[in-house]
């Protein structure tokens, strides 16, 4: 394990199948083509040659992002490579960045999501030098802000991504990934200097590190666009927003 955010740290297989689910991912350009080559159930050489050089006409390559967006996009990918049994029934693996002190025997008790995730967390914290007991309401203000992330449409968060090499370069889309999401939130308002001291020891204690998760998509159609159009901006050298 590579102690930098270029490193994934992961709690799930590689792209392949489980007993009942495929699951897929991107850790790279060829593992994206895989997961493809899995959903539409061809082989991996039918859509490496799309990859490389075969195109569709409807994702020429100057194209808006926007396209990517319409959820019938991956359905047409199908028609155009003739897939005649494609498989919606499938887990993906989710990237999420977040932080560690860089040690391996951070993550030795696994990986959480949402609420559990936090408290890991915070007991973690607790056991850094300059740990301030004052503090310690941070966690309940932080739980607070991801239940109230959990009620709404989105599953996953803003620091959570579908492509490894978007969650390794977030940071260069110009928004701040330096602090956990759950020190982010309208829970905070009120409590703007236990804030800035939490984060400011978050910062100074820990490093950056992407954290891979296996999760249910969001929407389907969605993640098999945002896998084309990963390897549409690779083959054609563009950048694009998460779709």
């Amino acid at each position: 394990m590579r102690r930098e955010e270029n490193s994934a740290i992961e709690n799930s297989s590689k792209c392949g199948k489980d007993e009942s689910h495929l699951l897929l991912s991107a850790d790279s350009p060829e593992d994206a083509v895989q997961s493809l080559a899995l959903f539409y159930n061809l082989d991996f050489k039918a859509i490496e040659t799309v990859f490389l050089s075969s195109w569709p006409e409807i994702l020429p390559q100057e194209i808006d992002y926007h396209e990517f967006k319409d959820e019938r996009l991956a359905w047409c990918l199908g028609q155009y490579l003739q897939a005649k049994n494609m498989r919606y029934d499938f887990h993906v693996c989710i990237y999420h960045r977040s932080r560690f002190n860089g040690n391996e025997d951070w993550f030795n008790n696994g990986l959480f999501d949402s609420c559990p995730a936090v408290s890991s967390f915070f007991s973690k914290l607790r056991k850094l030098d300059g740990w301030n007991d004052e503090w310690d309401t941070a966690e309940a203000i932080a739980l607070g802000n991801v239940i109230d992330r959990d009620s709404g449409s989105n599953m996953y968060g803003p620091h959570a991504f579908d492509v490894l090499d978007d969650a390794k370069s977030a940071c260069n889309a110009g928004l701040d990934y330096s602090q956990p999401e759950f020190m982010m939130g309208c829970e905070w308002d009120r409590h703007p200097k236990l804030n800035a001291a939490v984060v400011t020891f978050i910062q100074q204690k820990t490093i950056p590190v992407v954290v891979k998760f296996r999760a249910l998509p969001e929407s389907t159609d969605r993640y098999i666009n945002h896998l084309w159009m990963y390897l549409h901006s690779i083959k054609f050298n563009v950048q694009y927003s998460d779709p």
